[in-house]
């Protein structure tokens, strides 16, 4: 096993093992990036982590670290990170971290002095598009003549009115609110609201991403018709699908009670949940990630 520095010129074989950001960020040659990726005997590539140096110290920020599941347990992300650490020290570490892949994150990180931490509370879930296509719930969705309920209306047409009504309205959390997200989210194709006799009582926002779609909320008020969650989660992914392929990806960012049970609902149990990490020399702290600090296409 060995380790290369990637280049803009090897990046190809090894963006697989990148995170889409820091792959662009390699290409435009950003100052301070550091990535290795690990090849093994035969020529394989077969994972890659990149950190920052800061430019004063020197000292590198841990941004990700991904090992082909195939040779885990070989020592391939500790080799990594011996080789990141001849430059420097590793003094702190935050990314994206799927949930069954935390434990042993979180050994690699400890045994070398970093203490982490997570916010369990806040999970990111994964739900694949190739496994909703194959649930009866939504498998209208994905079909050509699928037609969104008379209910469901892009969110660029809500009114001005019902926009200013949803912002005042107290029993939905501050960050979950429309005035939260920019004209991006509140614009996008895959943003929906449900207006149920002439009342808006319910919406989601998402987003379109490299990997997929990013769901920044999913609200329901009190007044909302049962269907609305679903009806608006068929709308999204029925509009999505120009840009989706059977490797793609919905992100739901925005967890609470009622869109994880929506979730749950969507995708029969089929989703995976990633968490929020971060790891530094300094005295263990909480943590808890703003939605809007991590993209998720960095999880990808």
């Amino acid at each position: 096993m060995e380790t290369r520095v990637i280049t803009p010129q090897l990046l190809p074989a090894f963006r697989p093992y990148l995170a889409p950001d820091l792959a662009d960020a390699l290409v435009d040659e950003e100052e301070g990036l550091i990535a290795l990726g690990a090849v093994t005997e035969d020529g394989h590539t077969c994972g890659a982590a990149a950190a920052y140096a800061d430019e004063k110290t020197g000292q590198l920020s841990l941004r990700f670290l991904l090992v082909d599941p195939q040779v885990r347990r070989r020592g391939v992300a500790a080799l990594l990170l011996d080789q990141l650490e001849q430059q420097a020290p590793i003094v702190n570490a935050s990314w994206f971290c799927p949930a069954e892949d935390l434990p042993a994150l979180i050994h690699l990180l400890e045994a070398r002095g970093l203490l982490v931490s997570y916010d369990e509370d806040a999970p990111i879930m994964q739900l694949h598009c190739a496994e909703m296509q194959k649930t009866p719930r939504c498998r209208r969705a994905f079909l050509p003549g699928y037609c969104p309920d008379s209910n469901v209306v892009p969110f660029s047409q809500v009114t001005q009115e019902e926009f200013d009504e949803l912002c005042r309205d107290e029993t939905i959390s501050p960050d979950l609110r429309p005035d939260w997200f920019n004209e991006d989210v509140l614009t996008s194709p895959l943003s929906f609201a449900y207006r149920y006799k002439g009342v808006l009582s319910a919406y989601f926002l998402a987003l379109p991403v490299e990997d997929g779609a990013a769901v920044k909320a999913a609200v329901s008020r009190s007044m909302a018709h049962g269907a609305a969650f679903f009806q608006l989660a068929s709308a999204a992914i029925h509009a999505s699908l120009p840009q989706m392929t059977p490797t793609s990806s919905y992100w739901l960012e925005a967890i609470n009670d009622a869109s994880l049970t929506m979730a749950r609902y969507l995708c029969s149990d089929h989703y995976r949940l990633w968490y929020g990490c971060c790891a530094s020399r300094a005295e263990k702290h909480s943590l808890l990630f703003s939605r809007d600090a991590i993209e998720t296409d960095d999880i990808s």
